[in-house]
Order: C-alpha cells, then structure tokens, then sequence
C-alpha cells in the first residue's frame, strides 16, 4: 500500500450489501444489465472477499 493510503482508515466493506444492490439492479429493467455481466460481478465481489479474509487471516 501507498502511506496515503495507509493513513486512511476505511471501514470495512460489506459485500453482502453491495452483492444485493447488484443482484437488485439485475432485476430490475431499467438498468438493462445482461444476467452474465451480473453474475461475473457478482463473482468478483466473492472472490475479492475471500482474498480480504485471507490476507486478514494472515496478519
């Protein structure tokens, strides 16, 4: 990490919350976003999660 970003401290992101917004924004018609691209995010958000545990777990 850069020392300006080490010299913030960001709350923790809740990926159960940004996982809904996204899976609610996929059913909903007016985004118009294709069921794959919803799905490869929602993937990425898991995998980013894990990472987070791990790295945590590791400290």
């Amino acid at each position: 990490m850069t020392p300006c970003a080490e010299s913030h401290h960001w709350p923790p992101v809740d990926y159960k919350i940004i996982r809904a917004a996204v899976l609610r924004m996929t059913s909903n018609p007016i985004f118009a976003i294709p069921d794959d691209t919803s799905q490869k995010f929602v993937a990425l958000l898991t995998a980013l999660e894990h990472a987070e545990r791990k790295a945590a777990a590791q400290r």
